[in-house]
This record gives C-alpha cells, structure tokens and sequence, in this order.
C-alpha cells in the first residue's frame, strides 16, 4: 500500500509519490492555471478558468487499470473556492470529486450505468481553505466523505466499482476528462494544494492527520538530521584491474545538477578476457569512491548518490561496502528521467566500530576492450540513524542542511556548531543551542501563508536560559518586524504579532532545565499556549495586520540581532501545521509524536527514554 500520486502544487507539478513522474498542463498553455503564494501550504496554483478546456493532467497510461479497477482508493486534495458545481480532480470518466451548491460536495463513482455518490452535506464554497477526502474500500464496499479531517458521510457501493476499460485513465486536476462540449462545471474555479491518490482506504486516524497539515517538520534527534555527513565528500577512482591493463579516471564536469558538482568517472576495460567479463557480470572490483570513515558500533547508516550512464545506456550502477558486514544495497532505481539514484543501508547490528569505504560500483553488459564507459555521479548524501532513503529526500541536491521530514521540502540551514545531544527529550534526542552562535536559518514562502491563518507551533524544548530573554522561533528584523515567539526573562511565553499584539502568556512557563512540550495555536484572534499537552493561556486580542508575502526568511533560536536574544538549551521535534490543533490533539502530540509516513500509514517515535 502507498501513495501513488503526491502532487505538493506547491509552485510545480512533481509528482513526489510512487509513480515518479511530472503532471502536465493541459493543454500545454498555463494562461488559465497560475502559481498563487497565498496557498494553505505556501505557494499554490490557482484556477482561473470559466470556460476554457484546461487542467493538470498526470499521464500515467494503465494507472486506472492497474491501481483502481477492484481497488480500493483514497483521493485528497486542499481546496479554496467560491463556484458551484465544480470538478475538483477526476479519477477518469468515473471518478470525481465535486463541489455542487451551498450544501453539496461530493464524491461520485460511475459503473457502467449507475452513479454512486457520497455527499458531506455542507459547503465547501465559502472562500476558505477546505480538505476535502474521498475513499472508497473494497473490501466493505463503502464509500466515506472527509471535511477538514470528519467523516460526514458513509454509504454502501453495493455493485461494486470496476473500471470500464475503454475510460480515460489519467488523473485529472481540475477538470473533468468528460468535457466533449466544454461547459463550465467540467472546470475547477479555484485554489488547489495537495492532491494526494493512495491505493488503499484510509483509516479515519490517518485522514484526521493528513488534513491537520503539517507542513515544517525538523526531528533534530539525529546527526543527520541537521548535517548532511558526505556533504565534503571527496572522490577517488576505485581500480582493482589496473595491472591488467584497465584505466580510470574521475573529474569534475563543470556542470551542476540541484546545485551539486557533477563528476564524470571513465573506465576503460583492457584486454584481459576474464577481467572484462566481469565488467560485463560483476558490480565489484571497478568503480568510484565516494568516501571513507567511521562507522560507530550498533548504528544505523544510509548512503545514497545520483548517477547517469553516459556511454553505454545498459550499465547498471550498485553500491557497495568494502568491509563491514550488514550492508544491504538500495538497487538502481530511476530518479528522473535521466538520473538514477543507487546506494547502501546499514542496520545497526553491528558491534564494533568500523573504518571503512563506501562506494559505487558498476557493470556493463556491452564492455568491449579499449572502449571507455562513462558515467555521471553527484550529490551523494550519509546520514546516521537511518536504514533507509527517507522520502523528505525526494529533493536530492545541495546539503539541505536541517532536513525538513514533512515532505514539503522547507529545509533550513544551520548556523554555528549545532550538535546531537544524546540526553533523551520525551521521544527523541535533540539538538544544543549555545545562546551565542548557533541558530537555524529557513526561507519559505509557507511561512506568510500559514501565518497569516490558521496554524500550530509545536516543539520540545529545555531551557537552559533561565532568567534571560530568548528569541524560539520569529522574524523580527530579518524581513520587517513581524512576528516573533520568545521566551521573557521570567520564563514566559511571548506572542509578538508585528507590534500589535504584544501578547504575554502569563501561564505559558518554560521550567527551567528541563524539557517542555510547548505548542502555540492561532485560529483567527484566538492564540492558545499549551505546556505539556495542558492548556495554560488563551488569548483573543485582535491580531492586526498580515505578514506579507516576502517575509520568508524566519530562524528558530534567534532572530535578526545580537547574540543577546539567542536561545540556549536544546530542541527537538520542531513542527508547524498549517491548521491550528485542537485541544484533544494537542495532548495527543504531547503523548504520542505522530505523524503520517509517505505511504499514508501512521508513525510514531520510538521511546527513548529508561
């Protein structure tokens, strides 16, 4: 079970689920489709069309045949609209979801000659921000409809669904794929973030979740998490042949992909027949270094680089460790169309520590003596306490720096000596403040959008500044004055709207040297503060103004001044949802840290605490 297609819309058409591929405009023309940065998840795309046949089309040719024929299916979307009767997203000719009248928005399933639709029962047309999720389970052959994370309505598919082959069989956005003669209900007027289609039926805990939108997520519990560990890597040829004749080489190319340098390993085979055969069968003994290093006992590890066969189109590039037993290679698998990603794994069985090589290898099934196989590698990432690519790395590039696990790709940047701390938070490890020198830099325009509505800030913090002033999280003089959290010098929690409010919660206290839950919630003019899962302060003080749409440039443990407001203590489990949490589920984040994988399932920290 996973998520099929993922289209963020947040200012791209990527697909980031399974099926690796981008959306088209359709047609070609985007007059009618534009990227908007007042999304709920940043920049959106907003559709302008009355009239004109146009939409987001994923062409993935036997998707319908495949994933939905017999198959239970979940589709999502964030949606934002005033019209009526209008198609959100359409799952072929029959499969859509629609928003109708003041009181209707529905999903529809078409088979053959019977239409089934399930209806909330209530508006989504009110120009605000709406997450609308459509599910059909075969196994019960129920079909349920989602607002804003609630079941609204439930009903029985008693034919079943099948998917009469002779259908369109895209994924479309914003439109309806049955548009013959073009009328206006064919067409989505409106804002669009998150179209989400998984292959399976989502339980109401994980819609629930999914509609909270989270958005920023930095788990800084792990080295990892805030570096990059092969971000200097240095290369070096790996030629175990040389004595037979065969050459190699690595160079820079010049060239960048994702901002990484772009290095070109050529290998020429000599002419000794048994050694060649194995550049045509075997991934060992040829290749390109990528570093060596430590490996820490009882640890887990994931390698992974990009390559690109140049020369010869069937050479298959592998990953290999030289040494250290436990390493499982992570086999080639397209990336884009014209890179490949490839690697190794290590679970964290192993009892000693290791110094050792990690490296690519490769074989070429049509190697001929004297003829050079070329290939391109970049942007080789280590990190620690993994055994896995994580799917927060579907952007591959430059060091992200602090990985960002939402998925929304709002990574940051640190500053300073940050460091792991292994003395445990509730759930996971975190990362040192100083309250000199180290803060975390992030730019992203989710941050006006989700600012300026709804949202929740949550964090696990230890204090260890007591009785000085510190900047958690804000933007004051880095853009304009606008908007700051901070802790006061009598250990309270400070609310800085752009000067008005100034909101001190009074009940909101950070003990010190010690860890807190601290989550802050914004609904219109209410701000709540909340310790440890319990609600201390509620505030419902007029919050004047916006945060403007350039004001994307925000730090987590100071803002824009001297080293007099950095914080010092440590941070974990950093979040920000684009919604603002209720009570029951704030203390639920304080129980239990969860979250939703890539695939759609719930996840949970692992306890560290004795």
């Amino acid at each position: 079970m996973s998520l099929q297609i993922w289209l963020p819309l947040t200012g791209h058409t990527k697909n980031k689920g399974v099926w690796n591929s981008t959306a088209e405009f359709y047609p070609s023309n985007t007059n009618f489709i534009t990227v908007d940065n007042s999304g709920k998840l940043g920049q959106c795309y907003a559709f302008n069309s009355t009239a004109t046949n146009t939409g987001i089309y994923h062409a993935d040719g036997n998707y319908m045949a495949e994933h939905i024929n017999n198959h239970s299916f979940s589709i999502c979307a964030w949606i934002q609209t005033t019209a009526t009767d209008t198609c959100v997203i359409s799952l072929s000719y029959g499969v859509r979801i629609y928003v109708g009248d003041s009181s209707h928005t529905y999903i529809t399933l078409y088979n053959s000659s019977r239409t089934y639709a399930c209806s909330a029962g209530l508006a989504t047309n009110d120009g605000k921000w709406h997450h609308v999720c459509g599910i059909y389970n075969v196994d019960t052959n129920k079909i349920q409809f989602y607002v804003d994370g609630i079941m609204k309505k439930e009903v029985s598919y008693a034919d079943g669904y099948t998917y009469a082959s002779s259908w369109s069989n895209g994924l479309f956005v914003g439109r309806d794929p049955n548009n013959s003669t073009v009328n206006d209900h064919y067409l989505y007027k409106g804002k669009m973030n998150d179209v989400r289609v998984y292959d399976h039926a989502l339980s109401p805990v994980e819609v629930a979740e999914i509609a909270k939108g989270l958005c920023v997520h930095y788990k800084l519990d792990t080295p990892s998490s805030i570096s990059n560990l092969a971000r200097n890597v240095s290369y070096s040829v790996y030629n175990n042949y040389a004595s037979a004749g065969f050459t190699a080489s690595i160079a820079n190319t010049g060239r960048t992909y994702n901002s990484c340098k772009i290095y070109r390993l050529t290998y020429t085979p000599g002419s000794d027949t048994t050694k060649l055969n194995n550049v045509k069968t075997s991934l060992a003994n040829h290749g390109i270094m990528g570093f060596r290093r430590t490996f820490l006992a009882n640890t887990k590890y994931c390698f992974w680089i990009l390559c690109k066969p140049i020369s010869h189109p069937d050479t298959v590039v592998g990953g290999t460790a030289s040494n250290i037993s436990g390493w499982t290679e992570i086999p080639m698998k397209k990336y884009t169309d014209d890179w490949f990603i490839v690697g190794q794994c290590r679970k964290g069985n192993v009892t000693t520590d290791k110094t050792d090589s990690i490296f690519t290898s490769f074989k070429t099934p049509s190697a001929e003596a004297g003829v050079p196989i070329t290939i391109d590698f970049c942007c080789p990432h280590l990190l620690e306490g993994y055994d896995n690519i994580l799917p927060e790395y579907d952007y591959i590039g430059t060091d992200p720096g602090i990985v960002d696990s939402s998925g929304y790709n709002n990574h940051g940047t640190g500053n300073g000596s940050l460091a792991v701390s292994t003395s445990t938070s509730r759930y996971s490890y975190s990362t040192v403040f100083d309250g000199s020198s180290t803060y975390i830099d992030i730019n992203s325009a989710i941050f006006p959008a989700v600012l300026n509505e709804s949202f929740t800030l949550s964090m696990w913090i230890y204090n260890s500044d007591s009785g000085d002033r510190s900047i958690l999280f804000g933007n004051h003089g880095l853009t304009g004055s606008f908007f700051n959290i901070e802790k006061t010098t009598a250990e309270k929690v400070r609310f800085y709207w752009n000067g008005n409010p100034d909101i001190t919660l009074a009940n909101t206290s950070l003990t010190a040297n010690e860890f807190s839950h601290l989550v802050i919630t914004r609904s219109g003019n209410t701000v709540k503060g909340y310790i440890n899962g319990v609600l201390k302060d509620t505030s419902t003080t007029t919050l004047s103004g916006s945060i403007p749409a350039t004001a994307t440039n925000f730090r987590i443990g100071t803002d824009s001044r001297t080293s007099s407001v950095r914080f010092k203590g440590r941070i974990s489990d950093f979040r920000l949802y684009a919604t603002a949490l209720s009570d029951d589920d704030v203390k639920r984040l304080y129980e239990v840290s969860a979250s939703v994988s890539k695939n759609g399932s719930m996840l949970g920290y692992e306890m560290k605490e004795g």
